[in-house]
């Protein structure tokens, strides 16, 4: 008997996909709304729409399980795919394993959540979106993928007999994707064409998001050793000393590494799965579609691996370093570069990002070779339960600016206590909580996390003699869950923006509120107490380093309330907890600021005393990292036209006899189109104020031409080669700079010639 209803069910899995519904007139009056962001299903909720979130059919329990299976599903696949590769590189496929667990658990997390809501609602029809663009096996962080959800959705409505309606993005949500995907600009651009100089003793490889760890250490190193350390940045900011391009280096033509056609990956999947136990709903991950999917994730992020490979070495044969800083080596793109530099016997330390980490999420380390840089004593267990036993260990502490203002806030505000006023103030803290958490093992689903705000709401009503200060973090949270909660609820719970520490002036107490936030470091050094709301449903893999003394742990409101009503009635012990939480810390966080960066270069000093004496310099490499260092300052502005026209000329003397065979893996016949794409984009997606080289640029044409003449003649083509690129800047010449003179002359020429479109907003 047919049990379907005439019931809609239409998948949405992020904000461009609910736009393009929007704009496309659904949901309609028998649809209902199903996803797995909690973005969409609270804004559902705030226009009153039918919404259901997948992750309330998941329990905890069944999440961690998944998490287990994914860690085996790892190390199988690593080894299978390695097992089929003939390449050099076939090592990779190790390195890089271990990214696949976030997605891994998003797939099984999804699979069983769509079961059940096909299950429980046995819909009529299904729609959901069609592309799968992204690549499925890389660190995917907190969210399900996209892709992996849109093709789960149809393999399991498939198999079920399901009519399955396919939508697709409008246009407009394509141009916002392709703005919002642009690589944000981070500080300010560093005015200074300084040059490597020879010995380079330090290379810094850095990324945004690591960046706030590094950044004093990094700052140390150039203001001693200035021209002789090298950064390495997706976008420079206003740093002393020489910086190339990260963003740049990438688009390198490296050799791709060899990787299994779509029969063996789909025989490497089989092999993995089998003998697991997996349930019913996981067989969909060893179907052919999702073999093909998978596959193509896998190969395009081995050969991003293989590019950070390839970067490591043409920067070991260009500058012979003393030493490198890494960011942390969590991801198997920044480990393939430990690889090289221990093979070229160059000491890499890498800067831990984060401290006070949960004891699960260490196990991505699984045999990281590198020497790692650490908060403290529980992250250094972390670190040598998983790493590489080689790998040395240093307990450094934080170097996060913030860390050290907040040891200052706490000895002034020993000073001021008497200023203090009668009325307490908790500090709420938020994080991502449980809903997004959930792609890789969280702690309960979406009504369970809001009755807990809706508890804490209550107790805001019933505490009036105390005030109540809401900060969200600062990138990763649920702007829309809050909106929804503070909406629908009465409370007394004040938003606050700026920076944690101006926040920190004015509390009494620290609420972290599900989540164990490292900003409890922060809380423990301004001699603020710590009180970490814990669900008694919270996993064990979700144990904290801060349960150990860190922070007073309540799992429940009425707890919560007693506990708060303690610290702020009885000063004793307030005291206790004070004196408390600051030992915790200083076993978990030895050192910060400057007398964390002392630890750190001592740590350096250690590593470099055995080395070995370096090799020169290699000039091809030398020579193709120079180019793309005054293409990068040219155009960002940092060198003016005469002077960059001057470096070129030079450069092109310097390399002209230049032959570029022996570096290993540059596929030397693409070099000559990478560099002049490379010029191209150079500064596409800049501010109006940065689309320039100096005063009065000259025509993008010219500057082309100048670049081409700096090539070596064993790899500059015929002159015939760069009409094409020409071509794309008559094109590109009115976006960029409407202003040149040449544009003018051309317009005076011919006044009918279109300016071209506005550059879209980037903070649409």
């Amino acid at each position: 008997m047919n049990t379907q209803t005439e019931t809609t069910l239409i998948f949405i899995a992020n904000r461009y996909q609910w736009r393009a519904a929007q704009e496309a007139g659904l949901p309609g009056p028998k649809d209902i709304m199903v996803t797995a962001s909690s973005d969409i299903y609270f804004a559902c909720r705030l226009e009153g729409r039918s919404c259901l979130s997948l992750w309330d059919y998941l329990p905890p329990e069944e999440s961690v399980q998944h998490e287990n299976w994914a860690w085996d599903l790892c190390d199988r696949i690593g080894e299978g795919f390695r097992d089929a590769s003939d390449s050099e590189d076939s090592d990779l496929a190790r390195v890089i394993c271990y990214d696949g667990f976030h997605p891994l658990v998003a797939a099984l997390n999804l699979s069983l959540c769509i079961s059940r809501v096909l299950t429980a609602k046995q819909p009529g029809r299904v729609r959901h979106f069609a592309e799968r663009q992204q690549m499925f096996c890389l660190d995917g962080g907190t969210r399900p993928a996209p892709d992996v959800f849109n093709l789960l959705v149809a393999l399991l409505a498939g198999r079920r007999g399901i009519p399955v309606e396919t939508l697709a993005l409008s246009e407009s949500v394509r141009t916002a994707i392709r703005i919002d995907s642009a690589s944000p600009l981070q500080g300010r651009y560093c005015n200074k064409a300084e040059f490597p100089r020879d010995p380079v003793r330090a290379i810094a490889f850095t990324q945004s998001v690591f960046y706030a760890e590094q950044e004093l250490l990094i700052e140390s190193l150039c203001r001693d050793w200035g021209g002789h350390v090298l950064t390495v940045m997706p976008d420079p900011t206003n740093l002393d000393g020489p910086y190339l391009s990260w963003t740049h280096l990438r688009r390198l033509p490296v050799d791709p590494p060899g990787s299994p056609d779509e029969k063996q990956a789909r025989q490497v999947l089989a092999r993995a799965l089998a003998d697991l136990g997996l349930p019913e709903y996981a067989a969909v991950l060893g179907s052919p579609e999702y073999a093909s999917f998978f596959l193509r994730g896998w190969r395009e992020w081995l050969a991003a691996a293989a590019i950070e490979r390839g970067i490591a070495r043409l920067c070991a044969l260009a500058y012979r370093p003393a030493y490198v800083l890494l960011p942390y080596d969590v991801e198997g793109v920044v480990r393939s570069m430990a690889g090289v530099w221990k093979a070229c016997g160059v000491p890499a330390l890498s800067v831990d990002h984060v401290g006070l980490t949960v004891q699960d999420m260490e196990r991505r380390n699984i045999g990281a070779s590198s020497h790692a840089a650490v908060w403290g004593r529980y992250d250094a267990a972390a670190h040598r339960r998983w790493r590489d036993p080689a790998a040395r260990i240093f307990e450094t502490g934080s170097m996060r600016r913030d860390l050290g203002e907040a040891a200052e806030l706490g000895q002034r505000r020993c000073t001021l206590k008497s200023a203090r006023t009668l009325r307490s103030t908790v500090l709420v803290i938020t994080a991502e909580y449980g809903s997004d958490l959930m792609a890789y093992g969280g702690i309960a689903g979406t009504e369970e996390v809001l009755s807990w705000w809706e508890g804490l709401c209550a107790l805001s009503v019933r505490q009036t003699g105390w005030d109540w200060r809401l900060k969200m973090h600062p990138r990763f949270d649920r702007a829309v869950f809050y909106r929804y909660v503070l909406s629908a609820q009465s409370h007394r719970l004040e938003q606050v923006s700026g920076e944690l520490v101006a926040a920190l002036e004015t509390a009494d107490v620290m609420l972290l509120m599900v989540n164990p936030s490292t900003s409890a470091a922060h809380a423990i050094l301004a001699g603020v107490p710590v009180v970490y709301f814990k669900p008694a449903s919270t996993p064990e893999s979700w144990a904290s380093p801060l349960e150990k003394g860190g922070a007073s742990v309540v799992s429940d409101f009425a707890g919560l309330e007693s506990e708060l009503k303690r610290l702020f009635g009885d000063a004793v012990y307030r005291q206790q907890v004070v004196v408390t939480q600051r030992a915790f810390l200083d076993r978990a966080l030895v050192a910060v600021g400057e007398a964390s960066v002392e630890k750190a270069r001592g740590a350096l000093d250690e590593l470099i005393r055995s080395r070995a004496a370096a090799k020169g310099p290699d000039a091809a490499a030398r020579w193709l990292l120079d180019l793309l260092m005054i293409v990068d300052y040219g155009m960002r502005g940092a060198l003016g036209w005469p002077a960059f026209r001057d470096r070129l000329r030079e450069l092109g003397r310097r390399g002209k006899k230049l032959t570029f065979e022996h570096l290993p893996g540059i596929q030397t016949a693409d070099l000559a189109d990478m560099l002049m794409n490379i010029t191209l984009v150079a500064i596409w997606w800049r501010p109006e104020q940065e689309r320039r080289i100096g005063k009065n640029r000259p025509w993008l044409g010219r500057i082309l031409w100048r670049v081409y003449r700096a090539l070596p003649d064993s790899i500059r083509p015929l002159p015939i080669w760069l009409l094409p690129y020409l071509r794309r800047t008559l094109e590109e010449e009115p976006l960029f700079n409407t202003d040149s003179r040449f544009w003018r002359w051309i317009g005076s020429r011919n006044p009918t010639v279109s300016r071209g479109p506005p550059i879209p907003d980037r903070q649409m």
